[in-house]
């Protein structure tokens, strides 16, 4: 049992790096305001480090933590694709980074951080006041998704536990906009992809991989999905 486990991840990995060379110029072409995402992200991890070397060192591990290289890409989106609605599923470093866009926009930025943990979501909270940022629209999940919140341009889903994950997914896709982005981390968990996969083609999303642009140093990576190609430059928020 074990050698056919092994081999099947073997060729998931094979495709997961097939996806990648697929989607990187695909995305780019899909999404004409990533044309330049490249350089980009490259120029936002070096600004990005200071923060993140003190969030992993105060916070959390990097190996729990979202990656810095995902963490440049989600900073990069934001000021390229300028969302007014972000829903930060799976508090942490994410919650500086899109918490720091609303404060730098000129636009009205709205963000809420969810979790399913009280002990987390208040260490993300000091983390945030010690940044001098906002702590506002942060609760737990079970009580977010009692309320009426939908409607919102920007997803991350970095919620709890795989399983977790997997199971919350559904009703997190109903969350989204029309026009809007899921992004999704740790899709190269070979038991999380098939799922998330399925759920998204069922829901009329469109993936695509991000391993190009997010994979780190432990093998993690993301993606990204929406329902519509070639989104005008005016619709993006």
């Amino acid at each position: 049992m074990k050698f056919f486990w092994r081999q099947y991840r073997k060729i998931c990995w094979l495709y997961y790096f097939y996806e990648m060379l697929r989607d990187a110029p695909t995305l780019k072409k899909d999404l004409g305001q990533l044309r330049n995402i490249d350089m980009l992200v490259k120029q936002r991890h070096n600004e990005l480090l200071p923060y993140y070397e003190l969030y992993i060192s105060e916070v959390s591990g990097d190996y729990m933590a979202i990656s810095l290289e995902f963490s440049s890409f989600l900073s990069v989106f934001c000021d390229l694709m300028r969302p007014t609605s972000i829903a930060d599923l799976g508090t942490g470093f994410s919650s500086f980074l899109f918490r720091s866009y609303a404060a730098q926009s000129e636009q009205d930025v709205k963000v809420w951080s969810v979790d399913d943990s009280p002990e987390w979501l208040e260490k993300t909270r000091g983390f945030l006041a010690k940044q001098g940022l906002s702590d506002g629209n942060m609760g737990i999940w079970d009580r977010f998704i009692e309320g009426s919140y939908h409607g919102f341009d920007l997803i991350l889903h970095d919620l709890g536990s795989m399983d977790i994950r997997a199971k919350t997914l559904s009703r997190v896709l109903n969350l989204v906009r029309p026009y809007g982005f899921v992004l999704l981390d740790d899709i190269h968990i070979t038991e999380y992809a098939p799922i998330a996969k399925k759920a998204l083609r069922e829901s009329g999303f469109k993936l695509y991989s991000l391993r190009h642009y997010t994979k780190d140093k432990f093998g993690r990576f993301a993606s990204l999905a929406t329902k519509r190609k070639g989104i005008p430059e005016d619709r993006v928020s």
